[in-house]
Formats: structure tokens, sequence, C-alpha cells
């Protein structure tokens, strides 16, 4: 009986969650919804500060709300040289900031450029690391929802 109970908990967890993803599925802003080439071609304005070392090549994402199209490393710059560099980019490709977060070893700056969403964090407690990537999202409650 217990087993029966069990089984029928994990079923309706399972339905709940099938009927969620098929929500933001259906709510989602699909507009402008682009290649991965795309992403890409976007994703090489973001330039990385000089000095900037990676080892390891972008990632792309492909999830079912969104694209994304990701790279991390380390700069031997100050913490407030590299936030100019992003700013500066910014204003020299016209992008709108969206948001920014501080901490007191931690800034997440998103800027977005038509549909897509260039996200900075820069983490000075990890000898300056450098998160950076470019998005494209569906999700209209999301933090990379450019449009």
């Amino acid at each position: 009986m217990k087993s029966s109970i069990a089984k029928s908990l994990v079923g309706l967890i399972l339905v709940l969650g099938c009927i969620n993803q098929l929500r933001v599925v259906i709510q989602g802003d699909w507009s402008e919804k682009p290649s991965m080439a795309r992403l890409r071609e976007e994703a090489a304005k973001l330039r990385m500060p000089i000095g900037f070392r990676t080892s390891e090549d972008a990632r792309a994402f492909s999830k079912v709300t969104y694209l994304g199209l990701a790279r991390e490393g380390y700069s031997h710059q100050p913490i407030d040289e590299v936030v100019k560099h992003f700013n500066k980019l910014a204003d020299k490709n016209a992008w709108k900031r969206k948001a920014e977060r501080r901490s007191s070893d931690r800034i997440v700056i998103i800027y977005c450029d038509g549909p897509f969403a260039h996200l900075v964090e820069i983490d000075q407690k990890d000898n300056l690391k450098i998160y950076a990537g470019t998005y494209w999202s569906s999700s209209r409650t999301s933090e990379k929802y450019c449009r």
C-alpha cells in the first residue's frame, strides 16, 4: 500500500513538472530566436579586456527557454579598470544597461543588445575571475531577457 502511494506521488510530481515546463514554453516570447551561428556573431562583440587569460574555449548552452555562449578566465587588471572596459564597450555598441549587482567581492552587469543579453560577472575573491556570456532568452521573467 505504501508503495502505491509513493508511486502515485512520484507520478503526480512528474505530471506537475511537465505542466510547469509546458506553461513556460507557452508563455515565452519566442520572437527573434537566433541560430547558434547568429549567437556566436553577437557574442564576438563581447570583447575581453587586455590581459584576459582563459584555459578553455567558449561553452555553448542550448536549453528549452534560452541559448547562450559563455567563457571565463582571469585578468590582472584592477577591478575598476575591468568594469570601465565593459562600460566603454557597452557605450561604443549602444548597449543598454539592464542591471548591476555589487557585493563586497563580486560585480554582475547585464547589458541588452536588441534581443541579446551580455552578462558579465567579475569575481575579485578568485584572482579577478571574469565570466562573460551572451544569451537569448524567451522567458520574460529571466534576467537574460531583452526585447
